[in-house]
């Protein structure tokens, strides 16, 4: 189903970008999936644990944490564009220099920084650059994964789904368009394949639990830190594809890219730090509507 989509879906728009040159993507061990997330929670814990709900119309800061300016995480920000520092040397200069001046307003706002995130995690994972595509645009690493699958089929390490075809899992990561309206903001995986090549503004997140009606992500630059977000699930743990409201936060989900690396044997713990941002969770839900 995933590969008949990409080829059929690739007949439809501009032309993509030639296929990479072979280079076969490695079987990845159990560990490789612990990495990625035990350094996107170590993150979250650094940036002093922020919690989003994002399971209702509107979004709902449940804890504040560090924000990109403060010295703090000031080095957080600076590993994580060095992971895709080529194009970015002159950007990381100014901020350092901005920094050493003792300017705290405005450092690290003049770039997203979520696809660095991404990055400087799967690369610090050990995640080689020919299985993930390490950029500060998260459309060139998702276009990337969609070539990889043409390419490689099923041992591509980075499958990408329809949001209607999978139930993500630990370790994947869901991706959304954040284009400006709303309306203009594509709402599926085969669209993307059409238009690849293509500027558009994405989000992605790497999921770090399941539940019943809602999963827990981490992600960057996500009011302005490293933070930890609920977002809503149907009866099967399908993403909600789409939610009405017209704002930069409306998450318009249209792929999940399937990590394909096997769990560990016992499971995954649940980390210190998320059962408190579920009680945190179940307290808001609990709570009676203002207003």
């Amino acid at each position: 189903m995933l590969i008949g989509l990409l080829f059929l879906a690739a007949c439809a728009g501009p032309r993509p970008a030639p296929e990479p040159e072979s280079h076969p993507p490695v079987s990845y061990p159990p560990q490789a999936k612990e990495r990625i997330l035990s350094i996107a929670y170590r993150e979250w814990l650094e940036f002093g644990r922020p919690v989003l709900d994002q399971t209702g119309s509107e979004a709902e800061q449940l804890r504040q944490g560090y924000e990109e300016g403060d010295p703090q995480v000031f080095a957080h920000l600076q590993a994580y564009w060095n992971a895709v520092r080529p194009e970015y040397a002159g950007y990381v200069r100014e901020q350092r220099r901005r920094y050493r001046s003792g300017v705290e307003e405005g450092l690290w706002a003049g770039e997203p920084w979520s696809a660095a995130f991404i990055s400087y995690v799967m690369r610090s994972a050990g995640i080689d650059l020919a299985d993930f595509e390490w950029d500060a645009g998260h459309r060139n690493y998702v276009d990337a994964a969609i070539r990889s699958a043409r390419h490689y089929g099923r041992e591509a390490v980075f499958q990408p789904y329809e949001i209607t075809d999978y139930a993500p899992q630990v370790g994947d990561l869901v991706c959304s368009d954040r284009t400006m309206p709303a309306s203009q903001r594509i709402r599926t995986l085969a669209e993307r394949v059409a238009e690849m090549g293509s500027d558009r503004g994405m989000h992605c997140d790497i999921v770090v639990h399941t539940m019943t009606g809602r999963i827990a992500v981490i992600g960057g630059n996500v009011r302005d830190a490293v933070t930890l977000s609920f977002l809503p699930t149907d009866r099967q743990g399908r993403l909600i594809p789409w939610q009405p409201a017209d704002g930069p936060e409306t998450r318009a989900f249209f792929t999940v890219l399937r990590t394909n690396i096997p769990d560990p044997s016992g499971g995954f713990p649940v980390p210190r730090g998320l059962k408190e941002a579920e009680q945190l969770l179940q307290r808001a839900e609990r709570s009676p509507v203002s207003g």
